[in-house]
């Protein structure tokens, strides 16, 4: 793979497509979906019908209401907004008419099993005059710390009721 300038060539990023690398549950009711490539902050990047989120195995359909606003003109993950998933259902992820940031789409799928996270068990425990949207910065900081309590494995003491 070579650089030249701002533009890379060779390898897996000039002339193939970006990948949907994954998908991370949130909340019941939010899946953070990644990108291998960081793709463009457009219109199709915005538009909850430029995903799909199916059943694979479990019951209750999910549907994508929306799509949370990045602050940037570019972006290697998106937070969609579903209908509140199942736990212990498996889901799948795809999208459509996104684009990358070397021109390529985005092509692929990504699995995830429904689940109440510990950033939703800290977000339900706000009092009320906190604004509870994925867009707000509590939102964020209840995310960013539940998040990382899931990938460091949290601890044995912990209760999700």
């Amino acid at each position: 793979m070579g650089v030249f300038g701002a533009f890379v060539f060779g390898g897996d990023l000039y002339g193939s497509d970006a990948d949907l690398q994954g998908a991370v549950v949130v909340t019941s009711k939010l899946v953070k979906v990644l990108f291998d490539i960081p793709v463009v902050v457009d219109a199709a990047y915005l538009s909850p019908s430029s995903y799909t989120v199916t059943v694979i195995e479990g019951t209750g359909p999910v549907a994508v209401r929306g799509v949370v606003v990045p602050t940037a003109l570019t972006a290697s993950s998106t937070l969609l907004e579903i209908d509140a998933m199942t736990a212990g259902t498996l889901y799948e992820v795809s999208s459509t008419d996104l684009s990358s940031t070397v021109g390529s789409d985005v092509v692929g799928t990504a699995r995830f099993v429904g689940r109440r996270t510990k950033a939703e068990t800290l977000l339900k425990t706000l009092p009320r005059h906190f604004d509870p949207r994925p867009a707000a910065l509590i939102t964020g900081l209840g995310m960013a710390m539940g998040m990382s309590d899931d990938l460091i494995g949290g601890s044995r003491s912990d209760s999700l009721l």
